[in-house]
């Protein structure tokens, strides 16, 4: 057997190879959870045949497989019935399961010399060398950094390098697998029976929480599973294989074959995956031939390795690589509009142009990005370098493309150009839909769309008055528009301000910046946010009847109408009385009492319902003239069986304390105050008598307690009979 440091070679080996593309074959739990990095998973396979079941087990971590080397494991069998009962389980070994002793080491070492040949990978020399038990130069290195932290962290290095090459070490060799014991055959099988196996570590697990492994087989050939379907990708020199990863295989290799029966092995090592999981349906392997010629047809199968030390066909696919490299991309200045119906299209090739140029083919579209119309039903030839076009747009836009072709079919493309195409015609002057500014000063604007096939955009301008110069605000065709003929524009406004109106143009554009005429000025109106001016009452004039009031009103020029409320007395609460025009300019209140005191105060209403600061209040007092209103329908009548006058009259009634007095003329016929009644009455009788066949003549007074008095206009008078 080789020294350790022959070994070490074909370890650095394997190592550069997990590196890459390593892929456990067990997969591993999640060790950011407390419970599951103390859990192990103690991984069983098995495969069956008439006569032996053979068992490939091992742990899913390194720390777990140095206890399995220490400890060993137990296996045992039971029967699995037919009525899917198993029978009690038995050990199928008197002690547990460990890898070799160090002379069964070196007894296979000795009656296997091949394993010294330097073309031959020693996987049971590899495996004996990682088990770190035996060995010639010591059990464990002794350089390991003197820092605590460092030191732990390549010891924990070290160990997950060694139990993963051991796993392929395992994988490969079935004397490796016994070597380190996690691998048993079962020859005591009879033939058609489907056994349970169960393994567990046969003594203390430390630290771990080490799962039971259980599998049933049945004693039987098993049939080979199904052969993937493989992909050969073909590129310049090279052919990329790929196909379906799944998880029965530890590795693959792959051979090649030109004439369909002869095949080579292309990789000395088997191509292993690094996943940090079992492969998925999804995943997928690739393996990269670039030792190939162009064009020539190659055959490849792919055989994966199983945890049973085999390879098993995966498939077969044909393959071939080709001319893949476009060729170099042409160059395409402006074309030129050479007046009426003609554009000449001219591009360059760089120098020296590909000896495999197949042509050109010049494409042509309304947009830039395409998509482009071939102008020639065939290629040009790889000399040609202009062509002229006299099917182009005349009143559109016309972009245009140059595309190499080389003999493969590959294709490269120049740069998409524009054509200037000569014109003077302008476009219509746009014209509006709608518009409307909102509370914040947005002021949003609507165009009808222009019908100019050439039109490259719109320019929208602003001013403060229609006869003022109208500055730019939005051009719709900068490079920053998603869409150069918008017509939909957003502008922003200043909100505080005495100017009533915004005033927009817009101008349209074609190609070649060709400008319309203005549209017509449009008037967008500010939302009223500033409340009117209120308006001012300048004078107050009073009479016995009523308040007239003299104001300025608002001088805003939206104002809706303006409101005049009155209060009786300084600390009365105000109500509205009337609505007042904003051009009228006097206001008299005749619901009015003497001797009230009322105070008016007045405000403007804008037409968005603003309402102005309430106006300085002013008070005015209807003076008493001393005169209230005479009583009506007064009547005199005698009764001569009672021998006295009956007077009836009618009154309204006086907001303030009153009487009545009556009056009776003397003999000379002057009304003297003859008697007082209350308010309450409307009647008096007078039974003094004046004289038989005398004329007695009555009038009626009001009078108030203020000393204010009705004027005698009604008089009355009766005969008394003789």
């Amino acid at each position: 057997m080789r020294s350790l440091s022959q070994y070490l070679c074909a370890l650095l080996l394997l190592l550069s190879l997990l590196s890459a593309d390593a892929q456990p074959t067990i997969e591993s739990l999640d060790e950011g959870d407390p419970n599951n990095a103390l859990r192990v998973q103690l991984g069983l396979i098995a495969r069956g045949s008439p006569d032996s079941i053979i068992l490939r087990f091992a742990p899913s971590k390194p720390g777990a497989w140095l206890i399995g080397n220490k400890v060993g494991y137990r296996i045992e069998r039971a029967d699995l019935r037919a009525d899917s009962s198993v029978s009690p389980f038995r050990p199928l070994l008197d002690s547990a399961l460990k890898p070799w002793t160090a002379e069964r080491w070196i007894a296979y070492s000795e009656s296997h010399p091949d394993i010294n040949d330097p073309n031959h990978v020693d996987y049971v020399g590899i495996a004996f060398t990682l088990l770190n038990q035996y060995g010639e130069e010591g059990s464990e290195r002794t350089d390991y950094s003197s820092n605590e932290m460092e030191s732990i962290s390549e010891r924990k290095g070290e160990l997950d390098m060694r139990f993963s090459i051991a796993m392929l070490a395992v994988d490969r060799n079935t004397d490796a697998a016994d070597g380190l014991g996690l691998r048993f055959v079962d020859r005591t099988v009879k033939a058609g029976q489907t056994y349970v196996y169960r393994i567990y570590l046969a003594d203390d697990p430390g630290i771990y929480l080490i799962d039971t492994g259980i599998v049933h087989v049945k004693a039987e050939h098993k049939k080979l599973s199904v052969q993937s379907d493989l992909i050969a990708e073909g590129g310049e020199k090279r052919i990329l294989i790929s196909w379906k990863a799944d998880p029965q295989y530890s590795s693959y290799f792959v051979e090649r074959s030109d004439n369909g029966e002869n095949f080579k092995r292309l990789n000395a090592l088997p191509l292993v995956t690094l996943r940090p999981s079992q492969p998925t349906a999804t995943d997928i392997e690739l393996f990269q031939d670039s030792t190939v010629i162009n064009y020539k047809p190659y055959i490849y199968r792919v055989y994966g390795t199983t945890a049973f030390a085999d390879e098993q066909l995966v498939g077969e696919v044909s393959g071939m690589a080709r001319d893949d490299v476009p060729p170099e991309n042409p160059f395409l200045p402006n074309p030129v509009h050479d007046a009426g119906r003609k554009v000449v299209v001219r591009w360059e090739m760089e120098e020296p142009v590909a000896t495999d140029l197949a042509g050109f083919n010049v494409g042509r579209s309304t947009s830039e990005a395409g998509p482009f119309m071939s102008l020639t039903p065939t290629l040009l030839s790889p000399t040609t370098q202009e062509i002229i076009d006299t099917t182009f747009l005349m009143n559109g836009t016309n972009y245009y493309i140059v595309e190499a072709v080389d003999t493969a079919g590959n294709v490269s493309r120049s740069n998409s150009a524009y054509v200037a195409l000569i014109d003077s015609l302008p476009p219509a002057a746009p014209q509006w839909v709608d518009g409307r500014m909102d509370s914040n000063g947005v002021v949003t604007l609507r165009l009808r769309s222009n019908t100019e096939v050439d039109l490259r955009g719109y320019r929208l301008l602003r001013a403060n008055a229609p006869d003022h110069e109208f500055s730019v605000v939005i051009e719709s065709f900068g490079e920053d528009k998603y869409s150069q003929t918008d017509t939909l524009f957003r502008d922003t406004v200043e909100m505080h301000t005495l100017t009533r109106y915004v005033y927009y143009q817009a101008v349209a554009l074609d190609r070649n910046f060709n400008e319309s005429n203005p549209s017509v000025v449009f008037a967008i109106p500010r939302p009223d946010i500033v409340p009117p001016t209120g308006p001012v009452i300048t004078d107050v004039v009073v009479t016995d009847t009523s308040v007239q009031l003299q104001y300025i009103s608002s001088s805003s020029d939206d104002v809706a109408y303006q409101s005049l409320f009155r209060s009786i007395g300084e600390e009365g609460e105000w109500d509205s009385i009337a609505r007042i025009n904003r051009h009228d300019s006097i206001f008299i209140d005749r619901d009015v009492e003497p001797n009230v005191v009322y105070r008016y105060a007045m405000l403007a209403v804008d037409s968005s319902g603003l309402q102005s600061d309430l106006s300085m209040s002013v008070s005015g007092r209807p003076y008493d003239t001393g005169i209230r209103p005479g009583v009506t329908q007064l009547r005199a009548a005698y009764d001569s069986t009672k021998k006295e006058v009956e007077l009836e009259w009618e009154y309204g009634g006086l907001q303030e304390n009153y009487w009545f007095v009556i009056y009776r003329a003397n003999a000379d016929g002057q009304l003297r105050q003859f008697a007082r009644t209350s308010s309450r009455a409307r009647t008096f009788v007078d039974t003094e008598n004046f004289g038989i066949g005398s004329t007695g003549i009555y009038a009626v007074r009001v009078v108030t307690s203020s000393g204010a008095q009705s004027k005698i206009d009604d008089r009355v008078s009766v005969l008394l009979p003789r």
